[in-house]
């Protein structure tokens, strides 16, 4: 989870090269925490430290919120680079930062809402497949389930997390819903949390959404 009272930085002048500079960078140090990361079974608090500062999370963020908005190729060399040092840390930067570029394609508001308080708040997913079930009420969703896989959640503020919608014994959807971070109760459930039509987009395939 991001860390209270963080000062929010813009990275909207950091390309390419330079990402890849930071990442080339960080490598010996995360080398050094590798076995611990494995140990632990997450991201060590040094390392979260030096990706929010150095922007790394934020690649893929859009300019207008302060992130890099670097070209999609930097979904593989970033995290490729950082995986020098540690393979578990490179995939938590590629999970978490395609969840950013995912973000832009929401309603404003949901940016906003995320954005506007913390740019630098990470965002989780249990998206693969639908865990959870939602039932539509005026406005949006009521999402209720308990998805058991979720990488980086343990660092991250939002989940994007992937339901059933069911109208009686009609699948009528399977969307994606961004819940914030104290409404899990373990950070991968939700008890009929209430989340409105803004945080909903439908996704590549016919009936499937994400909210």
């Amino acid at each position: 989870m991001t860390e209270p009272g963080r000062a929010s930085v813009s990275f909207a002048d950091v390309g390419y090269d330079e990402a890849m500079r930071r990442a080339r960078a960080l490598v010996p140090a995360l080398r050094e925490r590798a076995d611990r990361a494995e140990l632990g079974r997450q991201m060590a608090a040094e390392t979260l430290d030096d990706l929010h500062r150095t922007g790394l999370f934020r690649f893929h963020q859009p300019r207008r919120w302060g992130g890099m908005e670097l070209d999609f190729v930097a979904l593989f060399d970033v995290p490729a680079e950082i995986a020098r040092g540690c393979a578990s840390t490179g995939w938590n930067v590629a999970n978490l930062g395609v969840h950013h570029w995912m973000l832009a394609l929401y309603d404003e508001r949901a940016q906003e809402e995320i954005w506007g308080k913390n740019p630098d708040a990470l965002i989780a997913s249990g998206i693969a497949y639908p865990q959870g079930s939602g039932r539509r009420v005026d406005g949006g969703l009521v999402v209720s389930g308990f998805w058991n896989f979720s990488s980086g959640v343990d660092a991250s503020d939002w989940n994007m997390l992937a339901v059933m919608v069911r109208d009686g014994e009609r699948v009528v959807g399977s969307p994606h819903v961004s819940g914030a971070e104290e409404r899990l109760r373990d950070r991968r459930r939700l008890d009929h949390a209430r989340h409105a039509q803004h945080r909903l987009q439908v996704g590549p395939r016919e009936g499937r959404v994400r909210a």
